[in-house]
């Protein structure tokens, strides 16, 4: 493409421009445990002290009455995603309940998890899917919560995992097909839960899945042989083998699992 540029373009080199930001540009917590960007372009950076919101030129944070009364406890910290919700909210969890950002008022809202729930240490937030009003969260002991944050009082809705996973990893598939891929780390292949049917089904059957991750529009899968790339879980078509060699058997069927228990 340089012969297409004029000559004193063609030979300019590409420079980068860093800007630092901590606590003395405004920063709640030099210690950046999360970064995100909206749809809105605005950058949400996460601390162990409060949530920021970096617009390019200033930099505001979000602290709740609740955690100025407990920040010893570092309850600001959010465990998981920043999930932006429909009118641009950002949602997060951790062991202090649920938090809602609002940018409009500027407020960030804690609202405490049902009476009685005791909230496991690895709960983290995933992802809000739509339609419906829902922040999906994932604990790798224990399974998937819908969390219905509609109404004033939060409910959360359970899915037990059908059989134990040794990793963390799950990502949404946020799109028409509104499923949730779980990297098991085992010889159960890939764990995936179907939302809408509230149903698990197994996918690549015999393969340790170690890892899965995501891009705009491509989801890629790290298995002990192989790194693969993929569009949607339908067809064995749509894995693509970036390195190593595919586990084409099995790929194109789906294998339910033992209906979990909901509560």
């Amino acid at each position: 493409m340089a012969g297409f540029l004029p000559g004193g373009l063609a030979q300019s080199p590409v420079t980068s421009r860093f800007v630092s930001m901590g606590v003395e540009q405004g920063l709640s917590r030099g210690a950046v445990t999360k970064l995100y960007q909206d749809n809105r372009g605005y950058f949400w950076i996460s601390t162990e002290d409060g949530l920021n919101r970096y617009d390019g030129e200033e930099i505001r944070t979000y602290r709740s009455g609740t955690d100025l009364a407990r920040r010893g406890r570092k309850v600001n910290h959010p465990q998981g995603n920043l999930c932006e919700d429909e009118n641009h909210n950002i949602w997060y969890v951790n062991e202090g309940g649920i938090y809602c950002c609002d940018p409009v008022r500027m407020k960030l809202i804690h609202r405490p998890y049902p009476a009685g729930f005791e909230a496991p240490a690895d709960l983290k937030a995933i992802a809000i899917l739509s339609p419906g009003k829902s922040l999906w969260l994932f604990s790798a002991s224990r399974g998937l919560y819908r969390c219905d944050y509609s109404r004033a009082e939060i409910s959360l809705q359970f899915f037990a995992l059908p059989f134990p996973v040794e990793t963390t990893e799950a990502v949404p598939q946020a799109d028409d097909q509104q499923q949730i891929l779980i990297a098991t780390g085992t010889e159960k292949g890939l764990l995936v839960f179907d939302t809408r049917k509230e149903q698990y089904y197994i996918v690549f059957a015999g393969t340790p899945v170690k890892k899965v991750w995501q891009q705009p529009g491509l989801y890629f899968l790290l298995t002990n042989n192989a790194l693969l790339r993929c569009y949607t879980l339908q067809r064995a078509a749509d894995f693509i083998p970036l390195f190593g060699s595919s586990p084409i058997t099995g790929l194109a069927h789906r294998t339910a699992c033992p209906r979990p228990s909901a509560s």
